[in-house]
């Protein structure tokens, strides 16, 4: 695995004080997609890759428009061999993606830093943030070049009214992109794995409640001890609340699940409630625009401690504090077109 301080680089010294990173170059990556409407299709498959399958790096974003899955060869293999698996109904991503751990040593918008060092290359990637780290995936071929390019740390600021390139290299259109604030706050959580699997009915109560409902809920497993999770704040609260028949469904007792936020949500950014902001031009995953991340999250640099990330199959959201969202839709309406989702 490559290692360096990106401080021992001779950078900018603004970034070398905030961010160190290192590329997991053992682990290729999968990017996929369920449609909507397949989802129910995909029931047993799920519950297989959230709760028993052995996993290296997994990480599913359920949204409006279906779910998202980041996952390794060695899952895709566990996934084929489900059966009655219908896997002409899962899209995948025809590049394979490297992922690049950055550690958060503050509280720093680092999304904006790193995303905009890539995108002055016009190097396309896919950003996850998790409680103890982000991650920018980024194409295999484009591994060693993003590693230089961070090494170099070149922030500088491209011309924001310029045309940004695609993720393939061809020219983007310069309209105004829309973006979609979401109405429903989100809570940051993390849990570790053993916890997780002492509440497995809870988190299963969990997953049932949040697909039908169409909630956000992004779970990510990076290797670590712990497990992050970004769920919709109602959903959270909804579950909290017995359910008799999903605990039939779910369990040979008669009581009620209850869902246990202590584990979750005490580790949580509990003081901090997140907002959402939704790329809700809905791109195809080879033609997504490689300065997206950086142009949603450069403005917000000098208001923000920190800033989250999360990329799905088909577009990007950022997450700001609650707090801040005003400042933030402010800093954003300059170069974008700003929708209220509907509550």
């Amino acid at each position: 695995d490559f290692c360096k301080t990106m401080a021992d680089c001779g950078c900018d010294p603004q970034l070398s004080s905030k961010i160190s990173f290192r590329a997991i170059e053992n682990v290729s990556l999968i990017i996929a997609k369920i449609n909507k409407h397949d989802v129910f299709r995909f029931n047993h498959a799920l519950l297989h890759l959230v709760f028993f399958f052995k996993r290296n790096f997994f990480a599913m974003m359920q949204t409006d428009e279906g779910i998202s899955l980041v996952m390794d060869s060695e899952l895709l293999d566990q996934l084929q061999n489900l059966p009655e698996i219908q896997m002409d109904l899962i899209h995948l991503d025809s590049f394979r993606w490297k992922p690049i751990q950055i550690e958060i040593k503050k509280q720093t918008n680092m999304v904006a830093t790193t995303s905009s060092v890539l995108a002055a290359r016009s190097i396309p990637i896919f950003y996850l943030s998790t409680t103890s780290h982000d991650y920018i995936f980024v194409q295999e071929e484009k591994l060693e070049e993003s590693i230089k390019a961070l090494q170099l740390g070149n922030t500088t600021k491209a011309d924001e009214n310029a045309p940004r390139p695609s993720r393939t290299g061809s020219t983007g259109s310069e309209a105004k992109k829309h973006l979609l604030i979401l109405s429903h706050k989100i809570r940051f959580s993390s849990i570790s794995k053993q916890q997780f699997q002492l509440e497995m009915p809870s988190f299963l109560r969990l997953f049932f409640e949040a697909r039908p409902q169409e909630k956000y809920l992004f779970f990510v497993d990076d290797g670590s001890d712990e497990l992050t999770f970004l769920i919709d704040d109602d959903l959270m609260m909804a579950t909290m609340m017995p359910n008799p028949s999903t605990s039939k469904t779910l369990s040979s007792s008669s009581d009620a699940i209850k869902f246990n936020p202590k584990s979750l949500a005490a580790r949580s950014s509990s003081a901090t409630e997140w907002r959402a902001i939704m790329m809700c031009d809905t791109i195809d995953s080879a033609n997504t625009l490689p300065g997206i991340v950086a142009s949603l999250t450069q403005p917000l640099c000098d208001i923000h401690e920190r800033v989250l990330a999360l990329s799905s199959f088909n577009t990007d959201f950022i997450l700001v504090q609650q707090r801040e969202i005003k400042q933030s839709l402010e800093c954003l309406k300059s170069r974008f077109i700003l929708l209220e989702e509907e509550k």
